[in-house]
């Protein structure tokens, strides 16, 4: 999950998630501020049904998860919601638009002008492996996300790493 988790954001750990699993739900809930303010919540649920991950497999590659987005100027907190099949996590981070980093393995965000980013969610989305649904919410000012034809969307399901969408802050 993703703002990335991830968005992020994420954003963000859907890729290894999904070679490992099998079988991942992920939704992301990225609050972004009029100054540019991104707070992201990601709740990851892995069903493992042929039982190939060990939890603490899964438990190290959270932790990389997190470091790299804490890397990335993320602050960033992981926790178990269940450390048993089927596992699931919640990640949650916070950051400003214009100090975290512009290009991760989860995401690639773009500065366009002082109040609008061009953001692709670098993870992948539909897929037999699972699903993956970004929330976007506006917080303390007005900002919008548009998709590629100028549309504004508030919830992107199973987001294509091709796809590219506009954050406006006012």
């Amino acid at each position: 999950m993703a703002v990335v988790t991830s968005a992020r954001m994420r954003p963000l750990l859907l890729a290894a998630v999904c070679l490992l699993s099998g079988c991942f739900l992920q939704e992301d809930s990225i609050t972004i501020a009029g100054d540019g303010r991104a707070n992201f919540e990601s709740l990851v649920t892995v069903a493992d049904q042929e039982q190939r991950i060990e939890f603490s497999n899964l438990d190290k590659l959270t932790s990389d998860v997190e470091e790299e987005l804490r890397a990335a100027h993320w602050k960033v907190e992981r926790s178990w919601i269940s450390k048993k099949r089927p596992y699931q996590f919640k990640m949650t981070g916070s950051g400003q638009l214009a100090d975290v980093a512009r290009n991760t393995r989860f995401y690639s965000l773009e500065s366009v002008s002082e109040k609008t980013y061009r953001i692709k969610f670098l993870t992948p989305g539909a897929s037999a492996n699972g699903s993956r649904r970004i929330l976007f919410t506006s917080s303390g000012g007005k900002m919008f996300v548009h998709d590629k034809n100028g549309a504004v969307v508030s919830q992107i399901d199973d987001p294509s790493d091709e796809a590219s969408y506009t954050i406006v802050l006012s």
